[in-house]
């Protein structure tokens, strides 16, 4: 019991320190300053109230629920600390936040891991690499934006064109549909060859 109880906090402690990195990495490319005290209460809150709702309730549809509950959190970050920006960027911001380390974890996945002999239930089976991997995606993305040196306000200045505004719609939109096609079992893809193309096309 006491075993289970400390796994139990371990993995409430990880997911804190996974929401932690997405909040700074969404504070990071959008310079919508957030407080590292407000960042770690929000991490905190929403993990809090997965940690209830999982606990009473665990069938697939229930990890689903969570992953869009985790979705429309950082819809809302975004909407509340991005008053003042254009409505347009700050689904932008979030979504690209939620999917840009989500690809480089479904990437590994999909094509490190079976290399290494592991299957995905084995992988899925060992809490702590998956933890692992989330936080190499978190910092792939990091490192994505640095070296490439990605500077996503350069968007406020362009959206003046209806060319722009479009592109940035159909990007966001893109965005959406990869979560939903890969992130949404009830509705997602479950071809394995399907999921290596998806993931492939939108890297």
């Amino acid at each position: 019991m006491i075993i289970e109880f400390l796994q139990f906090l371990s993995f409430i402690f990880l997911d804190i320190i996974e929401i932690m990195l997405l909040l700074t990495l969404f504070s990071r490319i959008s310079t919508i300053s957030v407080p590292f005290k407000r960042i770690f209460y929000l991490s905190l809150g929403i993990i809090t109230v997965e940690a209830i709702f999982l606990t009473f309730s665990t069938d697939n549809l229930s990890i689903d629920i969570v992953s869009v509950g985790r979705l429309i959190f950082f819809l809302g970050i975004a909407f509340y600390y991005g008053k003042s920006r254009t409505n347009l960027l700050l689904p932008f911001y979030a979504l690209f936040t939620f999917i840009a380390p989500n690809l480089f974890l479904r990437f590994i996945g999909l094509f490190v891991i079976p290399l290494l002999n592991l299957t995905p239930d084995k992988a899925a089976a060992n809490y702590f690499l998956v933890y692992g991997l989330v936080y190499v995606g978190i910092f792939l993305t990091y490192t994505m934006i640095k070296l490439l040196r990605y500077n996503f306000n350069h968007w406020k200045t362009k959206l003046q064109s209806l060319g722009y505004r479009c592109l940035l719609v159909v990007t966001t939109l893109s965005m959406l549909a990869y979560y939903s096609l890969l992130d949404i079992s009830y509705i997602g893809v479950t071809s394995q060859t399907l999921k290596q193309w998806i993931v492939l096309g939108y890297l």
